[in-house]
């Protein structure tokens, strides 16, 4: 179960949620599968009646661990498509990633790539003829608690329909991507250990892409890919700050999607970025203010604990600036968007004025 003083969702929820962390996580994070599946079966009851559903359904609904395979999840939303072609093959492809079926060359046509989770970790190209493992694209950290990490590789996730993924640019040499994954994660557990724990259980895998100053540093894909995040090698401390921002992220998302505010807008509501200057989602930029403060706590903590430029702690020092002068601005302008919005407004306000901790505050 999550816990951490450095942890501003774990402080967020326990102030605004109705249920305490651990029920949360037995009764809809690790069902969350099987409840994005019921939906799916009231917009589409067709669907109960195609071949290996029901044990699928059943699968589902019995097996806690599901929870952690970000590949169900694109699939469970395409469910609730009016194309009964997609959700004919949705469930097929369902089934080959829980591992009620294997992944055959016929199976396999739908998609130019396949990343398997369930069983032995592997990942496919498919051709016309024939389904080959890809090698080597799987990062090595040397420890199981670590999300899975994937090096750039061309057309890797293609089947999210994704254009933010990018694989062009530095590559990626043998083991450059595990000093870079494995400096980041151990910064992280320097700086929080119950963080870094609670980053292991909430992403589940991790795509590297090129650093590209043209392109999206880190993103992720909301509810659709859940568990997953999208990063751009660089500096420890860089990939560190992306780490968290994602998992952040990833934890909130999930949560709103059963126990948002009330009065919290849709994506249509967009404000202008005070740090972008593009037109954004009212709902995002409110992640951005929880964000912003615990990257801020995670930035004076590296100052005051590195002296050297060993982790590129010049590049954090402007980091650390650009937080602090945006962070008002941030504040004042989600104050503004949220006048008639009480609830809302609320989350916006202990964001605003929360003290973050230290984990020993945990201790005993």
């Amino acid at each position: 179960m999550l816990q951490s003083r450095k942890d501003l969702f774990v402080a967020t929820f326990e102030r605004f949620s109705e249920s305490d962390l651990e029920t949360y996580f037995a009764r809809f994070i690790k069902l969350l599968p099987f409840r994005l599946l019921k939906p799916a079966i009231e917009v589409n009851p067709q669907i109960q009646r195609l071949a290996g559903f029901a044990e699928l359904y059943e699968l589902l609904r019995s097996d806690f661990t599901c929870w952690r395979n970000p590949e169900l999840y694109p699939y469970l939303n395409y469910l609730n498509c009016p194309d009964s072609r997609l959700v004919a093959e949705s469930v097929r492809a369902l089934r080959i990633h829980t591992g009620l079926d294997s992944l055959s060359l016929e199976a396999a046509q739908c998609r130019s790539v396949w990343r398997l989770r369930a069983g032995n970790h592997r990942v496919f190209r498919v051709d016309d003829r024939c389904v080959t493992a890809i090698d080597d694209i799987l990062v090595d950290t040397g420890n199981p608690s670590t999300p899975s990490i994937y090096r750039p590789y061309p057309n890797l996730f293609d089947d999210l329909r994704v254009d933010l993924y990018h694989w062009h640019g530095r590559s990626c040499r043998a083991g450059e991507a595990e000093g870079y994954i494995e400096q980041a994660f151990r910064l992280i557990d320097r700086y929080s250990p119950s963080l870094k724990e609670n980053v292991c259980t909430v992403l589940n895998t991790i795509a590297l892409m090129p650093y590209d100053a043209e392109l999206a540093r880190s993103f992720t894909l909301r509810n659709f890919y859940i568990g997953g995040a999208f990063v751009s090698i660089d500096d420890p401390i860089s990939l560190s700050e992306q780490i968290i921002h994602e998992y952040y992220h990833q934890c909130i998302w999930p949560w709103w999607l059963i126990e948002k505010p009330d009065d919290l807008p849709g994506d249509h509501v967009r404000v202008v970025s005070p740090v972008t200057g593009r037109a954004r989602p009212l709902n995002t930029m409110i992640q951005a203010l929880l964000i912003y403060r615990s990257l801020i706590d995670f930035y004076e903590w590296v100052g005051a604990t590195f002296n050297t430029d060993e982790v590129g702690l010049s590049a954090a020092e402007g980091r650390l600036v650009a937080l602090k002068r945006n962070l008002e601005p941030l504040v004042s302008l989600l104050s503004d968007a949220t006048r008639q919005m009480r609830a809302t407004r609320e989350i916006i306000e202990f964001l605003a004025h929360t003290s973050i901790g230290s984990d020993q505050q945990y201790a005993g």
